[in-house]
């Protein structure tokens, strides 16, 4: 999230990558789509009107697009 605060982002869709590995398990790239609607932090850890999050894809292959 660029060092901010998730309620300082502008309103959107963000794509959040993960590697997943270990000594005995070979890399797995795993992409989630995080859908930032804006709002106010909720106090009671009901995140479903702030943020939604779509699972993309995973496998063994590397994203074409850059992973930082």
């Amino acid at each position: 999230m660029d060092g901010l605060w998730p309620a300082k982002k502008p309103t959107g869709k963000n794509e959040l990558d993960v590697v997943l590995t270990a000594a005995n398990y070979a890399p797995q790239f795993v992409t989630f789509r995080i859908g930032f609607n804006g709002g106010r932090w909720p106090r009671d850890g009901a995140f479903g009107a702030l943020i939604t999050v779509k699972f993309l894809c995973q496998g063994r292959k590397r994203p074409k697009h850059p992973v930082v």
